[in-house]
Parts: C-alpha cells; structure tokens; sequence
C-alpha cells in the first residue's frame, strides 16, 4: 500500500479516494505518535512489551511520570484508533473484502495496530490504578472520560476484526470486557485479565488449505519499482521494511511455545504469591499475639483506672460531707453571734435607760432643794 501511495502522491492528498484516508492515517501515526513516544519513552521496546517492574521503571515510580505517561499513551492510542476507523470507512463491508487484494492490503497494517492496542489498553489500565491509588479521583476525572471513550471504540473494533476471515488465519483478537475497569475500586485491578493478542505457529490445516485454493484471488507479489522510487521508501522507512514490511512473527504477537513460556511465568509469579501469602499469614499471626499481650495490658490498666476512679468517687463523697457538716457548724455559729449581738444591744438599752432616768431623778431633786431655801429665806 505505502508502495502504491509514493507512486501516486495524488492520491494521499486526496483522502476521499482509493487508500489516502488509511495512508494519512498511518503516515501521521509512524513518525508523529510513534517515533515521538519512543524518543520520549526510551525504556519502550519497539514491540512495546514490558512486564509490570519494567513499566514501573518506566515511570520512575514518580506520580507525575505516570500521570505524564498515561497522557502520551492516551494519545498514541488515540491515533492508532483513528487508523483503525480509517481502513474500515474505506471498505465495503457488505461484501467478502478480506479475500481481496484490495482488501487485503488495507487490512494489513491492522495486525501491527491490534498487537499495539492490545498493550497500550492494558498499560493505561495498569496505570490508571496506580493513579488513582495516589491521587484524588475529582483530579483524574478526565483520564477516566478518556478512557472509557476509548474503551468503547476499541472494544468495537476487536469485535469487528475478529470476524474478518483475513485476520481469523493470521491473528487470534481478543476481546474486551463487557464493562471498563472501576478504577474507584481498588480491589477491580486484581479482576483485570491483560489480553493476550496470539499469532498461530504456521501449519497446515484445513482452513489454509482452502485459503491457498484462492490465492488465485490475491496478488501478494510486489510489482517492480523504479530505483529512485525504491531509495525514496528506503530513506523514509528503513531497509528493513522494505525487506520484509509484514513480518509480523518478531513483534509482540504469542506463538505456541510463548504460551508455554507464559504458563510458566505464571506458574513461577503464582509460587512466589503462595509464598509471599504464607509470609503474610505468619506475620499477621506474630501481630495478633503482640496485640493480644497490648490489650490485655490495656485492660489490667483500665481495671486499675476504674479501681482509682471508685477510690475517687468514695473520697468525693466523704469530703461532701465534711464539707456539709462545716457549712452547719458555720450557720449554727451565725446564729449564736447574731443573739449574743441582739443580748448585748438589749443590755446596753437598759442601761441608757437606767441611766437617763438617773440624770432626770437628780435634777428634780436638785430643783427642788431650791425651792425650799427660797422658801425659808422668805420666811
């Protein structure tokens, strides 16, 4: 196809026809997303795969990296879904086009973009959980609106694929949830299955056989081109694709002997768990006894507190009622003082009184002694 287009560049810049739309999609994923991620992202393989310590590498274990990250996947994959969505508008699907040359060179590129998908999708779930376990959910609102935009698209495209006869032979698609990851939840990372994209080891088989009875329908030989032609791709794309542009078995696709290799990691990741777990076990258990020898300390001290307390309480009542009778004392002593007052006032009024009537009875005995010596004079 990438041949065809460098012959005829009118045809690129008119998406409307022929393969320009699928190649304009594809030219601005390879040196756009593409390159610009690996440049950024140099722990990537080509391939992109990576095992969960390599992707935590990749981040450096640093939020921002990952919140960084995820974005550039979100775009890379972006693009690869417009790819994908590209090639399909361009082919009538009401009829058999994945037995066509035509077909079958549009659909091409597809394997690579399904083995990328399949891992980008499974690297920005990874992530995502990793995000939200550090930061608040309100901050990566977005993210998840992104995620579940393209979860739907990619979900529909597997399931469109996978029904193609030209990708039945050559690719094993897997297919996507019924629902996207519930990143709210913690616990939903441990029911995320990694799919798996599987290239069958080539064999014969019925389905082959029949294949190759229409290979009389399909032109698989490359049509010559000029020199100059040939060193203009060479530049642009590298003599390797030129040698073999869909040698899909070196990527990231899974014969069977991978799936053996897979069933043994697996099995090993599996042990270490077991192991892992019984560590687990064994430590809860030495945290219980310690905790247990905490609680009954912390009950012998709540048994001596409540003791202290009742001692307390026993105190308090005791000193009340001290308090009490010295509140009696205290009255009984007022009222004693306010009468020996009263006596004291009613003993110095008598005496004023005895007193005046002293004054009084001396004067009248003084005023009348003169009487009778005026008298006697008188007389």
């Amino acid at each position: 196809m990438i041949y065809d287009c460098l012959s005829q560049p009118a045809a690129v810049r008119s998406p409307g026809e022929g393969y320009g739309e699928a190649v304009q999609h594809l030219l601005k994923l390879l040196p756009s997303h593409q390159n610009r991620f690996h440049i950024k992202n140099p722990r990537f393989p080509g391939n992109l795969q990576m095992s969960n310590r390599q992707l935590d590498e990749a981040g450096e274990n640093d939020v921002n990296n990952f919140f960084q990250l995820t974005v550039e996947m979100f775009d890379y994959l972006e693009c690869e879904l417009n790819l994908f969505l590209g090639v399909f508008s361009s082919l009538d699907m009401s009829r058999s086009v994945s037995v066509t040359a035509a077909g079958q060179c549009r659909l091409a590129p597809l394997i690579q973009v399904i083995l990328d998908s399949s891992h980008l999708y499974d690297y920005t779930v990874k992530l995502l959980f990793k995000l939200h376990s550090c930061l608040p959910a309100d901050t990566l609102q977005g993210h998840r609106d992104r995620f579940q935009e393209q979860f739907k698209k990619l979900k529909s495209l597997f399931y469109r694929s996978s029904n193609l006869q030209y990708f039945k032979r050559l690719i094993q698609i897997p297919q996507l949830p019924e629902n996207p990851p519930n990143f709210l939840r913690a616990s939903a990372l441990s029911e995320h299955i990694s799919p798996v994209v599987v290239i069958p080891a080539e064999s014969s088989s019925p389905e082959s056989e029949h294949m190759a009875e229409t290979d009389d329908l399909v032109d698989t030989d490359v049509p010559s081109l000029p020199a100059a032609l040939e060193t203009k791709f060479d530049d642009l794309f590298g003599t390797s694709a030129a040698i073999d542009p869909f040698n899909f078995n070196s990527q990231n696709g899974m014969r069977k002997d991978d799936k053996d290799r897979l069933i043994e990691q697996l099995t090993r990741e599996i042990q270490a768990l077991k192991e892992e777990l019984e560590s687990f076990r064994l430590e809860s258990g030495r945290l219980c006894q310690v905790l247990r020898g905490r609680v009954s300390e912390l009950e012998a001290e709540l048994a001596e507190q409540s003791h202290l307390r009742l001692q307390a309480v026993g105190e308090s009542e005791f000193l009340k009622a001290e308090l009490d009778d010295l509140r009696r004392v205290r009255e009984d002593t007022e009222k004693e003082q306010r009468s020996l007052t009263e006596i004291e006032r009613g003993r110095e009024q008598s005496l004023e009184n005895q007193l005046v009537a002293a004054r009084w009875s001396v004067c009248k005995g003084a005023s009348g002694g003169q009487r009778s010596s005026r008298t006697r004079w008188l007389r």
